[in-house]
Protein backbone atom coordinates (compact mmCIF):
# COMPACT_ATOMS: atom_id res chain seq x y z
CA UNK A 1 0.00 0.00 0.00
CA UNK A 2 0.82 3.74 -0.42
CA UNK A 3 3.00 5.26 2.60
CA UNK A 4 0.86 6.58 4.89
CA UNK A 5 -2.36 5.24 4.66
CA UNK A 6 -3.94 4.43 7.34
CA UNK A 7 -5.01 0.25 8.97
CA UNK A 8 -6.30 -1.09 11.41
CA UNK A 9 -4.10 -3.71 13.24
CA UNK A 10 -6.48 -6.73 15.42
CA UNK A 11 -4.94 -9.60 16.72
CA UNK A 12 -6.74 -12.67 17.69
CA UNK A 13 -6.61 -16.58 18.89
CA UNK A 14 -8.66 -18.97 17.06
CA UNK A 15 -9.80 -21.97 18.15
CA UNK A 16 -11.18 -25.40 16.58
CA UNK A 17 -14.70 -27.04 17.44
CA UNK A 18 -12.99 -29.40 19.56
CA UNK A 19 -10.28 -29.02 22.47
CA UNK A 20 -9.18 -26.03 24.35
CA UNK A 21 -5.90 -25.42 22.94
CA UNK A 22 -6.17 -22.44 20.35
CA UNK A 23 -5.36 -23.38 16.61
CA UNK A 24 -4.03 -20.43 15.38
CA UNK A 25 -2.88 -16.51 16.20
CA UNK A 26 -3.74 -14.00 13.32
CA UNK A 27 -2.61 -10.63 12.78
CA UNK A 28 -5.33 -8.56 10.64
CA UNK A 29 -4.20 -5.61 8.83
CA UNK A 30 -7.35 -4.19 7.50
CA UNK A 31 -7.60 -0.89 5.36
CA UNK A 32 -8.98 2.22 7.48
CA UNK A 33 -12.28 2.40 5.59
CA UNK A 34 -13.55 -0.95 6.73
CA UNK A 35 -13.03 0.06 10.25
CA UNK A 36 -16.38 0.11 11.56
CA UNK A 37 -16.40 -4.10 10.79
CA UNK A 38 -13.45 -3.98 13.29
CA UNK A 39 -16.06 -2.99 16.51
CA UNK A 40 -17.62 -6.88 16.34
CA UNK A 41 -13.39 -8.58 15.36
CA UNK A 42 -13.34 -9.83 18.83
CA UNK A 43 -16.33 -12.07 18.29
CA UNK A 44 -15.73 -12.79 14.17
CA UNK A 45 -16.95 -16.15 12.74
CA UNK A 46 -16.61 -14.70 9.14
CA UNK A 47 -13.66 -13.83 7.29
CA UNK A 48 -12.86 -10.10 7.15
CA UNK A 49 -12.32 -10.06 3.31
CA UNK A 50 -16.11 -11.74 3.18
CA UNK A 51 -17.26 -9.12 5.40
CA UNK A 52 -15.44 -6.64 3.48
CA UNK A 53 -17.40 -7.81 0.33
CA UNK A 54 -21.09 -7.79 1.92
CA UNK A 55 -20.79 -4.85 3.32
CA UNK A 56 -19.52 -2.74 0.89
CA UNK A 57 -20.30 -4.90 -2.52
CA UNK A 58 -16.63 -4.67 -2.97
CA UNK A 59 -15.15 -8.01 -4.79
CA UNK A 60 -11.76 -10.29 -3.82
CA UNK A 61 -10.13 -10.65 -7.19
CA UNK A 62 -6.76 -11.98 -5.71
CA UNK A 63 -5.64 -13.48 -2.69
CA UNK A 64 -1.02 -13.96 -2.65
CA UNK A 65 -0.53 -16.61 -0.07
CA UNK A 66 2.89 -17.50 1.24
CA UNK A 67 3.50 -20.27 3.67
CA UNK A 68 6.64 -20.69 5.47
CA UNK A 69 8.08 -22.13 8.71
CA UNK A 70 8.38 -20.30 12.06
CA UNK A 71 9.12 -21.13 15.38
CA UNK A 72 6.70 -19.17 18.30
CA UNK A 73 8.48 -16.36 20.26
CA UNK A 74 7.80 -16.06 23.77
CA UNK A 75 4.47 -13.76 23.51
CA UNK A 76 3.28 -16.80 20.76
CA UNK A 77 3.49 -19.19 22.53
CA UNK A 78 1.46 -17.75 25.48
CA UNK A 79 -1.70 -16.73 23.37
CA UNK A 80 -1.23 -20.09 21.69
CA UNK A 81 -0.83 -22.38 24.95
CA UNK A 82 2.15 -23.69 23.51
CA UNK A 83 5.80 -23.62 24.24
CA UNK A 84 8.47 -21.32 23.29
CA UNK A 85 10.29 -22.51 20.01
CA UNK A 86 7.21 -24.74 18.66
CA UNK A 87 7.77 -25.55 15.39
CA UNK A 88 4.67 -23.48 13.53
CA UNK A 89 3.38 -22.46 10.09
CA UNK A 90 3.18 -19.13 8.95
CA UNK A 91 0.62 -18.23 6.34
CA UNK A 92 0.96 -14.81 4.95
CA UNK A 93 -2.08 -13.03 2.83
CA UNK A 94 -2.77 -9.92 0.98
CA UNK A 95 -6.22 -9.80 -0.18
CA UNK A 96 -6.93 -7.54 -3.31
CA UNK A 97 -9.90 -5.89 -4.79
CA UNK A 98 -10.84 -4.10 -8.37
CA UNK A 99 -7.71 -2.21 -9.13
CA UNK A 100 -5.74 -4.76 -7.69
CA UNK A 101 -6.17 -2.17 -4.45
CA UNK A 102 -4.80 -4.01 -1.05
CA UNK A 103 -7.89 -3.83 1.46
CA UNK A 104 -6.37 -6.97 3.82
CA UNK A 105 -3.29 -8.74 4.48
CA UNK A 106 -3.10 -11.25 7.16
CA UNK A 107 -0.31 -13.60 9.13
CA UNK A 108 -1.48 -16.68 10.58
CA UNK A 109 0.54 -18.67 13.17
CA UNK A 110 -0.60 -22.75 13.38
CA UNK A 111 1.07 -24.68 15.94
CA UNK A 112 2.56 -27.51 13.63
CA UNK A 113 1.17 -30.27 16.11
CA UNK A 114 -2.26 -28.29 15.60
CA UNK A 115 -2.56 -28.00 11.78
CA UNK A 116 -2.80 -29.95 8.59
CA UNK A 117 -2.32 -28.53 5.06
CA UNK A 118 -3.56 -30.97 2.26
CA UNK A 119 -4.11 -29.91 -0.75
CA UNK A 120 -5.08 -31.85 -4.14
CA UNK A 121 -4.38 -31.28 -7.67
CA UNK A 122 -6.04 -33.07 -10.81
CA UNK A 123 -4.77 -33.19 -13.91
CA UNK A 124 -7.40 -34.11 -16.51
CA UNK A 125 -6.12 -36.67 -19.15
CA UNK A 126 -5.60 -35.30 -22.36
CA UNK A 127 -8.13 -36.60 -25.42
CA UNK A 128 -6.96 -39.41 -27.34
Amino acid sequence: CRAGKPWVHIVGVRYGDVGDLPICLTELHIDAAYKELATDAVSLKTAFWALIEEHYGETVIEVEQQIEAAVLTADQATKLKAGVGTPALKFTRRYFVTGRRLVEMSVSLHPADRFTYQMTIKREAAPN
